[in-house]
C-alpha cells in the first residue's frame, strides 16, 4: 500500500531577516544575522541575544485588525506576522471557498483574556482562504509546527477540500504558513 501524496503548494514566512520566504533565505545563503542585544535582561542580570521582527516591518502591513477589549502589542504582531505569512503562501492559488486551518502555536493560549480572536482577524484579512469553522489550533509549543503538518495530512484526506493551509509560530520570532495540495 503506497503512502497518499501532498505537496506543498505555497510558503510563506516573516522573520527577523525578512518579510517573505525569498528575503529570509537570501539572508540565510548570505550569512546574515539578526541576533543583536535585546532591552531583556536575565535573573542574573546578563542582556539577552535574540532575533525579532523589526518594529518598522509591522507599519508596512495593510490589515483591519480587532484589537478586543484591550490591545496587546505582542498579540498585535503574531496577527500581523500571520497574515504577512498567510498572504504569501495564497498569493499565487486561488479558492472558491474557505480551505481548513491548522495552526501549531505555543504550549497554552497564554493571555487571551480581552484580547480579539487570532482566527476571527486571519479570516477578516485573509479572505477567502479562512473560516474559523474549518479552524484547529494545537498548543504544543515548539513542536506544535511539526505536529500540525502531521495532523494536517491526515485531515486533508478525510475532507473534501483541496487544499489545507498550515501556520506555526515558532519561538514567537516568526511565523510561517504552508498550503499543502493533495496531488
Amino acid at each position: 500500500m503506497s503512502s497518499p501524496l501532498l505537496y506543498i503548494a505555497g510558503m510563506g514566512m516573516i522573520t527577523p531577516l525578512g518579510p517573505s520566504v525569498a528575503t529570509t533565505v537570501a539572508a540565510v545563503n548570505a550569512g546574515i544575522s539578526a541576533y543583536t542585544l535585546s532591552e531583556y535582561d536575565t535573573p542574573e542580570g546578563e542582556p539577552i541575544t535574540m532575533a525579532r521582527v523589526p518594529d518598522g516591518v509591522f507599519e508596512d502591513i495593510e490589515a483591519k485588525i480587532d484589537e478586543g477589549d484591550r490591545f496587546n502589542p505582542r498579540h498585535d504582531r503574531l496577527i500581523k506576522m500571520a497574515i504577512t505569512a498567510i498572504r504569501e503562501a495564497c498569493h499565487q492559488r486561488s479558492t472558491e471557498q474557505a480551505v481548513p486551518v491548522i495552526l501549531g502555536l505555543s504550549e497554552r493560549a497564554c493571555d487571551k483574556d480581552g484580547l480579539s480572536s487570532l482566527v476571527e482577524n486571519l479570516q477578516e484579512n485573509c479572505k477567502p482562504w479562512i473560516s474559523t469553522l474549518l479552524s484547529r489550533s494545537l498548543y504544543s509549543g515548539r513542536a506544535a509546527g511539526l505536529e500540525a503538518i502531521d495532523f494536517s495530512f491526515r485531515y486533508l484526506y478525510q475532507l473534501e477540500h483541496s487544499f489545507v493551509l498550515v501556520g506555526s509560530q515558532l519561538f514567537a520570532a516568526h511565523s510561517s504558513s504552508r498550503a499543502c495540495r493533495k496531488s
